[in-house]
């Protein structure tokens, strides 16, 4: 699930901890991220209580656990805010507020938590170097092209394939797509002169 900010430009993912709930939102990041949207934040919800003596509850509380975990390192750097399982559905004002309070605590919750650069372009003598966030994604997962004065690239995923055109600056002009290598989270495309 995605959440729009006040500030248009960023949204929030909300996830349950199990994984099929967190690939999916791992990918709306990695989507989003694609698209030059801001995450600013993740929020884990439904979250069971720990401590149950139920043997049952108390496995699924630590397996939860265990997801909460992954899902910190995986969402990383964005913040992480974790809800309860409430009893009932979450309705009415009395209830949002008192999860928004137990969320935010003195946070503004319209405030924008995390604002990072999605595509960075930096100039290396006769090379263009783009610089692009493609969370949770391994090397053999894209096909990278130059069309024009557009930058298409194809990111394999685990449903199929998401396609992601971004107009390149002037700058671009006269250069080619010379090499894209992916690094950590970050896809780095290298632009050279034409000679």
């Amino acid at each position: 699930m995605i959440m729009m900010n006040q500030d248009i430009t960023s949204i929030r993912l909300v996830t349950n901890p199990d994984t099929f709930s967190i690939e999916n939102a791992k990918r709306a990041f990695m989507s989003a991220s694609l698209y030059g949207i801001n995450v600013d934040l993740a929020i884990i919800n439904k979250i069971m209580p720990t401590g149950s003596s139920d043997q049952y509850y108390a496995e699924w509380a630590d397996f939860q656990r265990v997801k909460i975990e992954e899902a910190k390192a995986n969402f990383y750097p964005l913040p992480v805010k974790e809800v309860k399982l409430y009893g009932t559905e979450l309705r009415g004002i009395e209830m949002l507020r008192e999860n928004g309070q137990l969320m935010f605590e003195k946070q503004d919750p319209a405030e924008v938590l995390f604002r990072g650069n999605v595509f960075h372009f930096a100039k290396e003598n006769s090379l263009l170097r783009m610089t692009v966030k493609v969370p949770f994604t391994e090397k053999d997962d894209f096909d990278v092209e130059r069309h024009s004065d557009k930058h298409t690239k194809k990111v394999k995923t685990r449903v199929g394939y998401l396609v992601n055109t971004v107009p390149l600056p002037a700058a671009t002009t006269g250069m080619k797509l010379a090499k894209a290598k992916l690094q950590g989270d970050e896809l780095t495309v290298l632009f050279e002169k034409i000679v």
